[in-house]
């Protein structure tokens, strides 16, 4: 008869049963050794290149990327991060590919980087540019952008200042935007000298390439992603159509008897959100009162319109589109002022805030820019104070405002726009009662010291 097997019950002779288990050993699966992906200093890369690549491949935020960079800059090298072998070994060939497929139009001998002079970078943004920092000019007129890249140490204005080396013009959305940079561009070089011009297929890239193939010579365009990037010489004498390009990307007159700028918002003449907001706003409004995202200064004159005004701030950060407000505004109380609206705050508070917010961040719809225009407001009003505001039907910006303000109305829906007046900003009220707070303790202290 077989043995019964060790894990079933049985009787031990006397009486008793008894059970036993075999517990297999459970394999201990090693963790695979981690490796260090370290940053080394050199001579040459740009550091707003370093920031981008460690955005981009190693998901670190803006702050923490400039962080590491800096250090690379100060102490020659960094931990990136810590990473199984595959993957660290996986991200090191993605950034070294990164990084010559980006410097290719300097390297494949696109262009020859001048031995010496200025280069200038239209619509510099921190993460795209490769070109060297010591000897870059860049101009960007948004105040974000602008403020970004002065953190970087690039010099940063928001106008050219040729002559120039070498020029690099960002394509935008707008055409003649565009081509008018390019004319610039054109003019702030020597003859010989290189203009490199990349952009997106989306924003219309390939209609610059073609524009610039009728005119001027231009080298084999290098694909990169969805996108192109080439460049063109100057010619000893510049042709009539890029004289053309330059008339066209001026400021113009619209239908309302405002000059706008070809690229901003509503180039071509009036928002109907504005003007659906400029009829509803009050013509009693008084004291200190700032559009928020001025632009070209459209809601200035139905602002102005109450005598009360004693100054009107308009805030808005693309300096370009300030520079039209300043023609456009001529009335003594208005101040100009070039600043990113999500962060401004005036000195003594407002007494109303008028605001027509972007819901726009490049292509990309951002509703989260319109709640911090929101915030802004609230934070920049007097207890008393009032905001009017005008939105896209679709944007659910009621939720943001119940949240700052402790009076909301909604005095119109025509047109796909709302309208809304808010009022008893949560941050102005409380600092209202805090002041009284430390008034009344103030008085009670002086009261029992007699």
């Amino acid at each position: 008869m077989g043995r019964p097997p060790s894990n079933s019950s049985g009787d031990d002779g006397n009486g008793r049963t008894e059970t036993s288990v075999i517990t297999r050993p459970r394999a201990r699966t090693a963790r695979p050794p981690l490796y260090k992906v370290l940053l080394l200093n050199d001579d040459y890369t740009p550091m707003e290149f370093v920031v981008h690549v460690l955005e981009r491949f190693f998901g670190l935020s803006y702050s923490h990327a400039v962080e590491i960079m800096l250090t690379v800059h100060k102490k020659g090298v960094a931990v990136v991060g810590v990473f199984a072998y595959e993957i660290a070994e996986t991200k090191v060939a993605q950034v070294m590919d990164f990084a010559r497929r980006n410097q290719r139009a300097l390297d494949a001998g696109m262009v020859a980087l001048p031995d010496a002079g200025r280069v200038a970078m239209w619509n510099a943004r921190p993460e795209d540019m490769v070109l060297p920092v010591a000897r870059l000019h860049a101009i960007q007129p948004l105040r974000p952008l602008h403020d970004a890249l002065c953190a970087l140490g690039v010099a940063t204005d928001t106008h050219a200042a040729p002559p120039y080396a070498l020029a690099h013009v960002r394509a935008g959305r707008s055409r003649a935007a565009t081509l008018g940079q390019v004319a610039e561009a054109l003019a702030a070089v020597p003859p010989g000298a290189a203009v490199l011009i990349d952009g997106q297929k989306g924003d219309g890239i390939e209609g610059i390439l073609a524009a610039c193939r009728r005119v001027l010579a231009v080298g084999e365009p290098l694909s990169q992603g969805h996108g192109k990037l080439f460049a063109v010489v100057r010619p000893e004498t510049l042709p009539q159509a890029v004289t053309d390009w330059a008339e066209a990307a001026r400021s113009r007159c619209g239908p309302d008897g405002l000059i706008r700028r070809p690229g901003g918002f509503s180039a071509d003449g009036p928002d109907r959100g504005s003007l659906l907001l400029a009829d509803l706003l009050p013509r009693d409004l008084k004291g200190h009162v700032a559009d928020l995202g001025a632009g070209a200064g459209t809601l200035a004159a139905a602002i102005l319109a109450s005598p009360g005004v004693t100054r009107l701030d308009l805030v808005e950060a693309d300096a370009l589109a300030l520079d039209d407000a300043r023609a456009n505004v001529l009335d003594p109380r208005a101040a100009f002022l070039w600043a990113d609206a999500t962060r401004w705050r005036p000195g003594p508070v407002c007494d109303a805030v008028v605001c027509n917010p972007p819901f726009h961040s490049g292509r990309a719809a951002d509703p989260g820019l319109g709640r911090a225009f929101i915030q802004s407001a609230a934070a920049a009003l007097a207890p008393g104070g009032s905001f009017w505001m005008v939105a896209n039907r679709h944007l659910p910006y009621e939720g943001s405002l119940g949240e700052v303000f402790g009076e909301v109305t909604r005095i119109a829906d025509i047109g796909g726009f709302k309208v809304f007046r808010a009022r008893k900003p949560v941050a102005a009220m409380r600092r209202a009662v805090d002041h009284g707070a430390r008034r009344g303790v103030a008085r009670t202290s002086r009261g029992r010291g007699r």
